[in-house]
């Protein structure tokens, strides 16, 4: 997964430059390319925000106790 996430971290580190100045070049101003990439980046965190927990469900099923439950009994093997 963390190939994955790397991959395309270089794809858009390739890309947004050569989309920057070619919106530059259009517009004769970076302002329109750099509220696109805000709206990228903010779909970006929204998107990971709603994703599940898959840690949290991980660690809960190996009996690691989570903050929400510290004061309940530790569980059953």
């Amino acid at each position: 997964m963390q190939c994955l996430q790397f991959r395309f971290c270089q794809i858009a580190g390739f890309i947004s430059p050569f989309l920057v100045g070619s919106i530059k070049d259009k517009n004769g101003s970076t302002d329109l390319a750099l509220y696109i990439l805000s709206a990228v980046l903010f779909l970006g965190a929204v998107l990971v925000m709603r994703m599940p927990d898959k840690i949290g469900d991980r660690q809960h099923a190996a009996g690691v106790r989570q903050p929400s439950n510290l004061g309940s009994p530790p569980p059953k093997t």
